[in-house]
């Protein structure tokens, strides 16, 4: 058992470095031409960067109607476009079409969960995909909370409750958002015994300040509990009552 313990790390390790070695040209080289602080954007175009975010529930963590609050690790897919990271694929030793790069190398943008009630986890390595026609995509795991009118939670229509997304600096002549699935996918979601998800939906919104127009995007939710059946003691079942 030992020995096919090691013939496995061994195994593993050699196919870590195998990969490591045929990405190796492409990841050097975006991590030499790649700005963190710089955005995107063509300089020959007028038009904003455009980010896409998509989100999937994971797990429903806590509903606290005392102080209106839910707490949920969520998936966020934040997806854009730097053209200065493509490359060609015909190229000796750049044939791979995508790599995984740590964000640290990459502009990001700054998107942020504009209802939230406290600093959010990510529980997810902070790396990114970069495809080769510069399209980024960046999944990471977060445990959030959110403030929520949760009164009619325990009715039977239930409570709507939100995640509202946006840049956190920039105006919508510099980055456009949008939810191409719009609403919040569930088909990773690990129900709630005591708590169901009723409906998903998402709304973009456009705010308008004498210092510019602001996007952001409601993904909404409706939470309903679910009434646990009461226990029937055993002399009552043994009884046939």
């Amino acid at each position: 058992m030992l020995v096919l313990a090691s013939l496995l790390l061994l195994q593993a390790v050699a196919l870590t470095n195998a990969v490591k070695l045929k990405h190796s040209a492409i990841i050097s080289y975006l991590r030499d031409i790649s700005d963190p602080d710089v955005i995107p954007i063509p300089d020959t175009s007028n038009d904003p960067l455009a980010v896409s975010i998509d989100l999937w529930f994971s797990k429903i963590l806590e509903v606290d109607t005392d102080r209106n609050e839910i707490e949920a690790v969520i998936w966020q897919s934040v997806s854009w476009r730097n053209l200065a990271l493509a490359w060609d694929t015909t190229r000796d030793g750049f044939n791979e079409s995508s790599v995984s790069l740590p964000t640290q190398y990459l502009w990001l943008p700054d998107i942020t969960i504009y209802n939230a009630v406290s600093s959010s986890e990510v529980l997810s390595p902070s790396i990114a995909n970069v495809a080769n026609n510069g399209q980024v995509i960046f999944v990471p795991n977060i445990r959030v909370r959110v403030s929520c009118d949760l009164k009619e939670v325990d009715s039977h229509s239930g409570a709507t409750c939100m995640l509202k997304f946006g840049s956190w600096t920039f105006s919508n002549k510099v980055v456009t958002i949008s939810n191409p699935g719009a609403g919040i996918e569930m088909a990773e979601y690990a129900p709630n015994p005591n708590y169901e998800i009723l409906a998903t939906l998402s709304q973009k919104q456009v705010r308008t300040y004498t210092f510019g127009a602001y996007e952001d995007i409601e993904f909404l939710f409706v939470i309903r509990s679910v009434v646990q059946a009461e226990a029937v003691p055993l002399e009552k079942k043994r009884a046939g009552l």
